[in-house]
């Protein structure tokens, strides 16, 4: 009786000390899991963290190259087009001097052909039994001369008589319409009219 009073007190004062332990031990280890798996998934978190950081910064670090590259080859662009914007500037002013000596040179010749004439028509004037081709080569070279359009032959009692217009446009009804008009007969001028006064 002695044992199994022994062994009802122990069962009495000593196992639930005993569940006690077991069950604190039981939730140590849960604890410890939980920090372990806690601590995981924090660094799971930080090399996450790191890895979009380091993202990041392989595309800002792209994205400056590219904004780079991309002012380089502006700049190399805009020092195509001034080398290329000068040489088309030196072209235009020998182009534009060539020009100038041509007429220069045509304006002699045609002084030399023509005389005291030549100043006068130059000058923009007409006169009766002027040469029409005088009238026709002092327009081509004056700079607002007029700019021949068409000719017109007709003959009157046996003679040649000729009809030129100058300065062609397009009237309302989309035909072609002349501002002035110079009559011929052997060639020279008799007479001249404005058409647009009309």
């Amino acid at each position: 009786m002695k044992n199994s009073t022994k062994i009802i007190l122990w069962l009495i004062f000593f196992f639930p000390y005993g569940l006690y332990l077991l069950f604190r031990q039981l939730l140590f280890k849960a604890q410890q899991q939980f920090d372990a798996q806690e601590e995981e998934t924090k660094a799971r978190e930080k090399e996450r963290e790191e890895k979009r950081k380091a993202k990041e910064k392989e595309r800002e670090e792209e994205t400056k190259a590219r904004l780079a590259e991309q002012e380089k080859k502006k700049q190399e662009n805009i020092k195509l087009q001034k080398k290329y914007g000068e040489k088309i500037a030196k072209q235009k002013m020998a182009l534009a001097k060539a020009k100038r000596e041509e007429h220069n040179k045509k304006l002699l010749a045609f002084k030399k052909k023509y005389g005291a004439d030549a100043t006068k028509a130059l000058a923009g004037k007409i006169w009766t039994d002027m040469s029409f081709q005088l009238y026709r080569e002092a327009q081509l070279l004056r700079p607002s001369g007029r700019k021949f359009g068409k000719k017109f032959e007709n003959v009157v009692n046996g003679e040649e008589r000729h009809k030129y217009r100058f300065d062609s446009y397009k009237n309302r009804q989309g035909k072609t319409s002349y501002n002035f008009e110079v009559d011929t007969k052997a060639g020279l001028i008799t007479g001249w009219k404005n058409l647009e006064d009309n």
